[in-house]
């Protein structure tokens, strides 16, 4: 069984296994072991992390554009970890059906789809996310440049984007698109005065609310946008089950989990 140290995992999920390599998370396919009768408790551990791997995908996908050259080659099998240990979690031992809690999901908060270059080591005050009467609010506050949101060397202009994706895991639908709202921070600000993201959040889904930082450079006085991981970076800033049991009668787009 896989344990989780600091932001890493250590042990075997399902047909992976998860080492920790001189501070670094290497994964792996478990060795084959021939023609071996998988137990119970085994087959339930698979089909637990093929559910965890679905999920993983529907929410990356709800976010390609945003995601690009911002995340390490362990972010997908990291997620899916993660995404394994709360599932197993929520998994009632009678029935082996789910028991989602409105912060089943809580462990994926400050998740880092870049494991060398963090969102939080940049954005020092990280924002306050709360949903309140099916409006997912994210507050930041006032922040100094430099020294609350710092810029990478040579950078001096980011673009600040939120976005929210939302599952509905009773029917295995995922709203096509996650909403985004985005916000520009030049280095000359010296001081961010605070700002609110506001979100719509229909009755008994998963949102999960995601931050991403694009920088940028100057070049011959042009602007150029950062290709560079280091001046791209993205994280889970929230993530939870708002409360009540979903009617279908929002605007978004529903779809089946591919």
């Amino acid at each position: 069984m896989a344990q989780k140290k600091g932001d890493l995992i250590s042990g075997a999920i399902g047909p992976v296994v998860f080492r920790i390599v001189n501070g670094k998370q290497i994964i792996s396919s478990r060795p084959p072991k021939g023609k071996v009768k998988l137990s119970d408790s085994t087959k339930k551990a698979n089909k637990t992390f093929g559910k965890a791997s679905k999920i993983g995908a529907q929410l990356r996908r709800t976010v390609k554009l945003e995601l690009k050259n911002k995340c390490d080659v362990n972010s997908s099998s990291r997620l899916s970890g993660e995404l394994f240990s709360i599932l197993h979690e929520c998994t009632n031992k009678d029935t082996l059906e789910f028991d989602w809690q409105r912060n089943s999901f809580k462990s994926l908060n400050g998740f880092e789809f870049n494991f060398n270059y963090k969102v939080k080591t940049q954005i020092i005050n990280m924002p306050v996310a709360e949903l309140i009467n099916g409006v997912l609010k994210v507050d930041f506050d006032q922040m100094k440049i430099s020294e609350h949101f710092k810029f990478p060397y040579r950078s001096y202009h980011c673009i600040l984007t939120a976005t929210v994706s939302l599952l509905n895991l009773k029917a295995n639908t995922v709203s096509v698109r996650a909403e985004s709202l985005k916000r520009s921070i030049n280095i000359t600000e010296k001081i961010i005065q605070p700002f609110t993201f506001e979100f719509a959040v229909p009755d008994g889904c998963l949102y999960v609310l995601c931050l991403y930082q694009q920088y940028t450079t100057s070049a011959k006085d042009q602007l150029r946008a950062g290709v560079t991981k280091k001046l791209n970076r993205a994280c889970i800033c929230s993530a939870g089950i708002s409360s009540g049991i979903y009617v279908g009668t929002d605007n978004f787009l529903w779809e089946e989990f591919m």
